[in-house]
């Protein structure tokens, strides 16, 4: 009840409303063949730009490993991994453009590679660094 009467309320619902539901995303439009890497705002209006696919252009699989780090109340640090692989675009330069897709296993990223090769007819990068 509060929120609808005080406009310092009201600031602080749109802002946790904004970081709470905004993220990123990539995506892919196989028919016209470009790709686009958005930010929704508020999970429901999308900014980013389309970036048109060239024959020069490769995909390729990378190992990601983060650690999540954090301090305990004794002072221990408790460290969470998180290993996972991830298909990449990269430009005719050879430098990395966007995250395509996320996946766990290593089949599953080889089978979405193969995928994402097939239907946008590029090649692959050789090595999974």
């Amino acid at each position: 009840m509060a929120t609808y009467y005080s406009f310092f309320g009201l600031i602080l619902v749109l802002i946790g409303a904004f970081v709470a539901f905004t993220s990123t995303s990539a995506r892919v439009d196989f028919d016209k063949k470009r790709v686009k890497r958005s930010t929704e705002i508020f999970g429901i209006i999308p900014v980013g730009k389309w970036i048109p696919i060239d024959k020069e252009m490769k995909i390729g699989i990378r190992k990601t490993n983060q650690i999540w780090s954090s301090f305990i109340r004794s002072n221990r640090k408790l460290d969470i991994r998180q290993e996972g692989y991830q298909l990449i675009l990269y430009g005719s330069d050879n430098t990395s453009l966007m995250v395509l897709q996320r996946t766990d296993t290593l089949t599953s990223a080889k089978q979405a590679l193969e995928k994402m090769t097939t239907e946008l007819k590029l090649t692959t990068r050789e090595a999974i660094s």
